[in-house]
């Protein structure tokens, strides 16, 4: 690990998703090569770097030829419609075969070594330079908004932050105390009152948590 600089810390706060563990275990993302850590005779040894140049990268996407027609105008007033991204998006998932917990991998736990590991040096680096390290772990929408019938994805790491003696807490306890919607009609990520939510509640803990 690098640090930026040698000011003194007091905390360092990761934020941790349900992608984490397959983003730990895997060497591309969106299909394209990015670094990863891999334990070579029990040390994490960081793989992939510098990543390969990818020549798709190096040119600009060509400009779409937009006609100004009928089916264009309604096509754009259809795709703006969150009633509709909500079907939609609520269809794609009875359709999926998968649950959207990515801990688990057909049917399969997902192999949580390589994030235990990374999860450990991190805590020991944050450590040496006299701070403390607090998880904070992000509910997926479908949990948040009774997509599925998934198990949390927290319960796995909230369990191996315990072994490691991380201090962690799940922000899925606060998102589920408002009707408002938290998160964008379509895709998995926050809306602006999500972000205040998760803001006000991770200041809330770390300073009743972890001030002096």
């Amino acid at each position: 690990m690098r640090w930026r600089d040698n000011r003194p810390l007091k905390l360092v706060v990761l934020m941790f998703t349900e992608n984490d563990v397959e983003d730990n275990n895997s060497s591309f993302r969106y299909g394209k090569p990015k670094p990863q850590y891999q334990l070579v005779e029990d040390k994490l040894v960081l793989t992939g770097e510098p990543v390969p140049r990818n020549e798709a990268w190096l040119h600009p996407r060509p400009a779409a030829m937009v006609v100004d027609s009928w089916r264009t105008k309604l096509k754009n007033v259809l795709f703006r419609s969150h009633v509709l991204h909500e079907i939609y998006f609520r269809y794609r998932l009875l359709r999926s075969s998968h649950k959207s917990n990515t801990i688990w991998k057909d049917g399969k736990e997902a192999d949580l070594t390589l994030t235990a590991r990374i999860l450990e040096e991190l805590k020991k680096e944050v450590e040496k330079k006299g701070a403390k390290l607090v998880v904070f772990l992000i509910p997926s929408k479908g949990e948040i908004e009774r997509l599925d019938d998934s198990l949390p994805y927290q319960i796995e790491i909230a369990d191996l932050c315990q072994k490691l003696g991380i201090d962690y807490f799940d922000l899925a306890s606060d998102f589920k105390t408002t009707w408002y919607r938290t998160y964008y009609r379509y895709g998995g990520h926050w809306n602006s009152r999500g972000h205040r939510l998760a803001a006000e509640a991770i200041y809330t803990y770390l300073t009743r948590e972890v001030s002096p």
